[in-house]
């Protein structure tokens, strides 16, 4: 009795993409007993379509060893139409023999078929990835029923994990989008400040370019496997492992705990009424349009042990993946690959709900993955995701909701498209004081002020009972004290270079007196024009000599002044206002002094001196203090010792600092040490 089974190929369609022969390459490899030449010129090309289809596969039974003859015969049909048929005879173990036609397997004799036959019938057509598998009409249910148990065994794929490259790019535009509107709009005009971004970026970048350069070459996967299987499983190959090409573009493995189990793989059971499933796994990789695709199978219900996910998920981050999809999982399966794609730094695209995705941070961390805060932005943008197809609001999803805050926070990055709340700033500060550098620190500061006045102005609700109020304002504070923060330090260095005089002479007492001065007059126009305009600021006279007025305008003419903020000066502009400043306080600190000496011993100036350096160091002190309330806590004042004051009449000249003809050397700058950081 003739039995066929029909198939359709996937590549029907096209050969030179598809085929690994096209018709012209297989053109020289006719036998001359086919009788190429006689056939009519219309018939010639589907002939030749007909002849690559099955000189692919001879190729492949050649190749493996699969068939001990094969051989191409023409044989008529019922309308009398010659058909080209690919004879493969004798296979091995089995000694099964087949004839193939363009879309159908025909074989003889089926009433005795053996178990090993119908496997190695059901492996023929799986490793040649015949598709849409049907019967004729007349086949024999018997026949069908144990051709489909044989099959399924071969081809039990239950699940389908692939990279999803793309994704991460896209993933990846909309962060660097978002970054670059945040720079756009920031309020800080540090043209350093534009760097923090890019270093945060930098992970994704580069892994950015990596997928560009990296594909699923399986060549490279081979080497990989070969590693894992015979060094770190101590699989021999061949015995515990075997692996094949498929005609379907897969690289296949097929493993087992023994040698044994391969000999009894695929056999019928009498007692089950089935073919038995003895391998271990069954791994397959394919390169899909640039995508890798990997498939595996267990025998029946078996869950995937952990380490096959690791490798699995390893290759796919080794290929450039931050992102692997999956389907069809079992609950078990789900959670082994969870811990698999944590411990690589890799997400699966399935959900995850704030437990799974707490657990794999933790697992991520144990394993401390190279690019951990990276990982975490990742992990933020598909909890995210996962929100908005919800459907559900941010609120609603307490749990993600606070995962999400936790891996942004971390970034730097604000998060958005939620109600804070005093708790939430709490968090997202600490963690980011933990984990950001100082300038990324201020940015996110920045960031967050601007948000929780844009939710208090949405609100309406700037009451002194909303608890954020007073967040936002000290918080806002500190971010626009920070450029002046660092400013007090650089003026205050300065302070002490003309405290500590020359290295003989002591300093004199009105240039000591009129710097700290205008410290502290530079501080109090801070804070009453931090949220105003520089414009205001001169209309309002606070330069009111025409020296001072032509430093301003020469220094500052091209840095937009009339619209630029005072807060929004950098820590060298404002050390550029203090000079520009300086000079006026100099001179009537000097006029205070000439009044307040006049008529008075030389003796007596050491106390007047004494005084007005302790009332201007009192003004360093308010600004110290003032910063310290704003966030600055190690603010501190300097020591500007004691200088000395000499009348232009002469009166107050400085003791001689000759003793016994010989003078003696004075170290000031040993003597004033500054007090501060």
């Amino acid at each position: 009795m003739i039995q066929a089974i029909n198939f359709k190929s996937s590549r029907d369609s096209d050969f030179n993409a598809e085929y690994d022969y096209a018709p012209e390459d297989v053109a020289d490899k006719i036998p001359a007993e086919l009788g190429l030449e006689n056939l009519p010129e219309g018939e010639k090309a589907d002939f030749m379509k007909d002849f690559a289809r099955l000189y692919t596969i001879k190729s492949r039974a050649d190749t493996f060893g699969d068939a001990e003859k094969t051989h191409f015969e023409k044989q008529k049909n019922r309308s009398g139409k010659d058909v080209l048929f690919l004879m493969i005879e004798h296979m091995k173990p089995s000694d099964l023999s087949l004839a193939v036609s363009n879309g159908q397997v025909v074989l003889t004799s089926v009433e005795k078929m053996t178990p090993d036959q119908y496997q190695d019938l059901a492996k023929f057509c799986w490793i040649n990835n015949f598709s849409e598998v049907s019967f004729p009409e007349n086949a024999d249910e018997v026949f069908k029923q144990k051709f489909q148990q044989a099959y399924e065994n071969m081809d039990n794929q239950a699940v389908l994990g692939y990279g999803n490259r793309e994704e991460d790019k896209q993933d990846l535009d909309e962060v660097n989008e978002k970054v670059r509107k945040e720079q756009e709009t920031s309020e800080e005009s540090n043209t350093d400040e534009g760097k923090t971004d890019e270093v945060r970026e930098q992970d994704d970048k580069k892994s950015s370019s990596n997928n560009d350069k990296k594909n699923s070459e399986l060549d490279e996967i081979e080497k990989r496997m070969k590693t894992f299987m015979e060094i770190r499983s101590a699989k021999k190959k061949d015995s515990y492992y075997f692996k094949t090409h498929t005609w379907g573009g897969w690289l296949h493995y097929r493993i087992y705990e023994s040698p044994e189990q391969r000999a009894s793989d695929g056999l019928w059971d009498d007692k089950s009424k089935s073919f038995k499933s003895t391998y271990e796994i069954d791994l397959k990789f394919k390169n899909v349009n640039g995508q890798l695709e990997v498939r595996y199978a267990l025998p029946g219900t078996k869950p995937i042990p952990a380490k096959y996910a690791d490798e699995i998920v390893g290759i796919m981050k080794s290929q450039g993946y931050t992102e692997i999809e999956f389907e069809n999982l079992t609950d078990d399966d789900k959670g082994t690959f969870r811990k698999s794609c944590a411990a690589a730094g890799v997400l699966p695209t399935f959900d995850l709900g704030e437990k799974h995705a707490r657990g794999m941070l933790a697992t991520a961390a144990e394993n401390k993955i190279s690019d951990l805060a990276a990982f975490k932005r990742r992990m933020a943008r598909k909890l995210r995701k996962q929100v908005e197809k919800s459907g559900k609001t941010m609120e609603d999803n307490k749990g993600l909701r606070s995962v999400i805050l936790e891996c942004e926070a971390e970034n730097g990055i604000v998060t958005e498209g939620i109600v804070w709340d005093g708790t939430d700033v709490a968090q997202a500060l600490k963690i980011a004081q933990n984990s950001l550098s100082e300038e990324d620190l201020y940015t996110f500061k920045s960031t967050l002020a601007k948000t929780l006045k844009a939710q208090m102005d949405a609100e309406n609700n700037f009451s002194n009972q909303n608890p954020l109020k007073k967040t936002w304002e000290r918080l806002d504070n500190e971010v626009a004290y920070k450029p002046f923060a660092e400013a007090f330090d650089k003026i205050q260095d300065k302070i002490q270079d003309i405290s500590e005089g020359t290295k003989n002479t002591r300093a004199k007492a009105q240039d000591v007196i009129g710097a700290l001065d205008t410290a502290g007059e530079l501080a109090t126009y801070f804070a009453k024009y931090k949220n105003r305009t520089l414009r205001e600021f001169i209309d309002d006279g606070k330069l009111n000599l025409a020296k001072e007025k032509e430093d301003f305008f020469k220094t500052f003419a091209s840095t937009g002044w009339e619209s630029r903020k005072f807060r929004d000066l950098s820590a060298d502009e404002f050390v550029q206002l203090y000079e520009i400043m300086k000079a006026e306080n100099i001179r009537l600190a000097e006029k205070r002094l000439e009044n307040d000496t006049r008529g008075k011993s030389g003796q007596d100036f050491n106390m007047v001196v004494s005084d007005h350096v302790k009332d201007a160091s009192s003004k360093l002190k308010n600004v110290a203090r003032t910063l310290r309330e704003n966030g600055y806590r190690d603010a501190s004042v300097i020591d500007v010792g004691s200088p000395v004051y000499e009348r232009l009449d002469g009166a107050g000249k400085n003791k001689t600092q000759q003793q016994s003809g010989q003078t003696r050397t004075i170290d000031y700058a040993r003597m004033r040490q500054r007090g501060g950081r």
